[in-house]
């Protein structure tokens, strides 16, 4: 046959459709669980006062023409390091401006680069807080408590008790739950919450219905994915999470003479963005006709209250 398919259509990259595995900016959480608190100085203090003065019943009667009861109160000083994370992408003219019209390399590479600095901070998060041997409630679901993923276990109840828990030794209610995307994806088919709503017209326990239920007024699920093999291994992937959960106070905005579980200090001089916004600049590099692309931030994930917080390691088996 003359002319063939071959003869009058030569392969060219599409200009409508490429695929890549970039994660959904709202998959990371760890911005927005805890407050950001933005500074000036990479390092600095705060004042912490003393749990145990607030709580403690002081006011006395006063007899008629006699001074007061009085007192003080005890105050020390914790501090905060804001660390710079940064990652970039370095394109040379040759490949840029050889780049077929499906391709925008510098918004990939922008892409690219945001994308490392919030899973950088995922992490970096779940280091901190999403581990246990950290809070003043630990507990493991192998020895302390039934794991969740049987349908004889208590979820429910574990987790009111913990919050009761809090409740009676801070004077403040926890108001976030974190879920593993695991843990999150066995209890809204667990008995506890099935049976919960069975009576109601809308029979799909969904994550508001449950933050209802647990009266967390926050409800995080963790469906941050990273690759666990190092470059060049078998791929291979998990949730940066696991398969854990966390109850805590958080404040609901940075506050003087407030307590919160922990904060995110980001330095505002040293980051390219705002806040927990990750920034991203071009760098013109002529002497190396190369163009970067860089993103850059700086934070500290901070406890600032390890009786606020409840974690629970192995929620599920």
């Amino acid at each position: 046959m003359n002319p063939t398919p071959s003869s009058v259509h030569i392969d060219k990259g599409l200009t409508n459709v490429s695929t890549a595995y970039f994660q959904a900016t709202d998959a990371y959480i760890a911005g927005r669980v805890f407050p950001n608190v933005p500074v000036s100085n990479q390092t600095d203090k705060y004042f912490v006062f003393d749990k145990n003065d607030a709580l403690r019943e002081k006011a006395r009667v006063r007899p008629p023409n006699s001074e007061s009861a009085g007192g003080g109160f005890r105050l020390s000083t914790d501090s905060y390091n804001a660390e710079v994370f940064a990652w970039h992408v370095d394109l040379n003219d040759q490949v840029r401006f050889n780049a077929d019209g499906g391709l925008n390399l510098q918004r990939s590479a922008a892409r690219q680069c945001t994308d490392a600095i919030l899973r950088q901070m995922e992490s970096d998060w779940a280091a901190t807080v999403f581990v246990t041997g950290v809070w003043n409630i630990d507990l493991d679901g192998i020895t302390n408590f039934e794991q969740w993923s049987t349908d004889t276990s208590s979820p429910l109840v574990d987790v009111e008790t913990q919050r009761v828990a809090i409740l009676k030794s801070t004077g403040r209610r926890p108001n976030t739950l974190v879920l593993g995307a695991e843990v999150y994806s066995r209890l809204k088919n667990h008995p506890d919450f099935i049976e919960r709503i069975r009576f109601v017209s809308d029979s799909v326990v969904t994550r508001e219905i449950m933050a209802r239920l647990l009266e967390v007024d926050r409800l995080f699920v963790a469906e941050a994915v990273a690759a666990t093999n190092l470059e060049g291994e078998t791929a291979a992937y998990g949730f940066m999470l696991g398969k854990h959960a966390w109850l805590g106070y958080v404040a609901p905005a940075p506050a003087l003479e407030e307590p919160s579980s922990g904060y995110i200090f980001t330095w505002s001089e040293a980051s390219d963005g705002s806040a927990v916004a990750v920034g991203t600049v071009t760098i013109d590099m002529p002497w190396l006709r190369t163009v970067r692309v860089e993103s850059q931030l700086s934070w500290d994930v901070k406890i600032t209250g390890l009786d606020l917080g409840a974690f629970f390691e192995n929620a599920i088996s």
